[in-house]
């Protein structure tokens, strides 16, 4: 019995006490929030920091009765007081988010702050939100309207800062490839070799049942985005910052989803093939030296089986020592190498019918537009016709293919070579044509041999192209490409479409 009196006394003892822990900390709270109506700028930061550290780790209504005081130094007209409300929403999140209705306003309006730094905190702060917030809704078992605005807020947000891969300011670029990155892993599936991370979530995770954000719709969007982040690396204007961030990302997202692997590996081949002209030579060797270090990370995965061959000989290139590549080769056992090999050869035939599908698909669209021209010419109002630059543009792609291949394989001949130097050194000009100086741009020191010849090969089998000329005449036709001219009201409809379907994106997927 005295038992019994004495837990009952504990408790009562724990609860005063407990109270009188947070009746303490709201009178320091107060009276830190009264001190900064007259504070200058670093003392609100500090405030700020300080009233975070009491609510956070306290009890929930204490957060809830001052959540909305340090919301409104949002709109403080200094920027570090700014960025400080920022880091102080994204620890909110991770205390607590389904607080993020309460939030999700202020961190999209500090998103579009006029001061990059600001700009740049948010986005910081916006990858582990959009990942706890995806948690979050999947854990509920009705989600109310207020959950629901909170989401497709946030998911504008996440389709702004997509937009600021094109921004002026180069941070504000590396924070939004770096939340991109988490992106596409959130929203696709893992598969026997993804790379395991301590609280791992995807789609998979996904209820079917989850109304606000399909399975079928974040993965397209995810997709989407990827191939975003592989023209953005690839882009000649890019900076070197950029380039380094994205080279990591798209590694990361190789190691992490193996089923991206073949176009990483290609992205950072031809990076190794075509640097950017707008590099110095400190910043290519910078680059080289990334370049390896990934290559050899990648090496390691288990996924690049298929690649070992290509990624051995760009390391080769690189600099790397036959024990380096020893030692980033997994040791796979005979059975297991049998078994990725025929996977690899799987992969390969199933790589083969896609682009066989997609080129049936693209014939029975232009037999279908051909159809459509022969019933316009029958009907008393013939259709006019454009030439048709996709077609055009293809045939261009498959002729400069045709002849690079061409010319790449005869410029390696020394013999050639030295016989087309001397059957055109006497038709140089005595001063270089106005084109040439402005288009002409030295290699750096620093490339090979291979990579001269290739660089040489892409050049001439576009001029090739341009003039019909070369094995690659054989993919273009006599004459331009036409189809029907498309008139204003169907352009406005395909437009409508298009618009339609962005703002379901903007909303979420849905």
């Amino acid at each position: 019995m005295d038992f019994f009196r004495s837990s009952s006394f504990n408790q009562e003892t724990a609860s005063l006490f407990m109270d009188e822990k947070i009746a303490s900390a709201r009178g320091k709270i107060i009276e830190a929030l009264n001190e900064s109506l007259t504070a200058n700028t670093t003392q609100k930061c500090e405030i700020i920091a300080k009233v975070q550290e009491l609510i956070i780790h306290s009890d929930a209504e204490l957060l809830l009765e001052f959540l909305d005081n340090i919301l409104a130094f949002a709109h403080d007209s200094n920027q570090e007081v700014r960025k400080s409300v920022a880091g102080f929403i994204e620890e909110v999140c991770k205390s607590n988010i389904s607080l993020l209705p309460k939030v999700v306003h202020i961190l999209f309006a500090l998103l579009r702050d006029t001061a990059p730094s600001v700009t740049k905190r948010v986005i910081q702060g916006c990858g582990a939100i959009y990942k706890q917030a995806l948690q979050w809704i999947c854990s509920l078992s009705d989600i109310t309207e207020e959950v629901e605005q909170a989401w497709n807020t946030l998911c504008l947000i996440k389709a702004s800062i997509l937009d600021m891969i094109d921004n002026d300011n180069d941070g504000i670029r590396t924070n939004a490839i770096k939340f991109l990155e988490g992106v596409v892993i959130l929203q696709t599936y893992p598969d026997e070799d993804s790379m395991k991370r301590e609280n791992d979530f995807s789609l998979e995770n996904i209820p079917l049942t989850l109304k606000i954000a399909r399975r079928r719709k974040l993965e397209d969007e995810a997709g989407h985005i990827f191939e975003l982040l592989i023209q953005f690396h690839a882009a000649s204007y890019i900076s070197l910052v950029n380039l380094i961030a994205c080279t990591g990302t798209l590694c990361i997202i190789a190691k992490m989803r193996p089923s991206m692997m073949n176009q990483v590996v290609e992205a950072l081949s031809n990076l190794h093939s075509n640097l950017p002209p707008t590099l110095s030579n400190s910043q290519v060797s910078s680059l080289r030296k990334k370049l390896k270090m990934e290559f050899l990370n990648l090496l390691k995965h288990p996924a690049c089986y298929e690649h070992q061959t290509t990624i051995v000989q760009i390391l080769q290139d690189l600099g790397a020592s036959n024990s380096e590549i020893g030692r980033a080769i997994p040791k796979l056992d005979k059975r297991e190498q049998q078994r990725r090999a025929k996977r690899a050869r799987d992969s390969s035939m199933s790589s083969q019918l896609a682009a066989k599908k997609a080129k049936l698909s693209e014939h029975m669209r232009r037999e279908k537009e051909r159809s459509a021209a022969a019933a316009a010419a029958v009907s008393s109002e013939p259709r006019q016709m454009e030439i048709d630059y996709d077609e055009l543009n293809e045939q261009k792609a498959r002729s400069n293919v045709l002849n690079e291949q061409f010319l790449n394989d005869n410029l390696k001949k020394v013999e050639v070579v030295a016989q087309l130097v001397l059957n055109n050194l006497t038709k140089l000009p005595p001063e270089p044509p106005q084109q040439f100086a402005q288009n002409y741009s030295s290699m750096p020191a620093n490339t090979t041999v291979p990579q001269q010849i290739q660089k040489i090969a892409q050049v001439f089998a576009q001029q090739m192209t341009d003039v019909r000329v070369g094995p690659g005449s054989s993919a273009m036709t006599k004459e331009p490409p036409m189809r029907p001219k498309i008139s204003d009201d169907e352009e406005r409809s395909i437009i409508q479409g298009f618009q339609k379907n962005l703002q379901k994106l903007k909303n979420g997927g849905r």
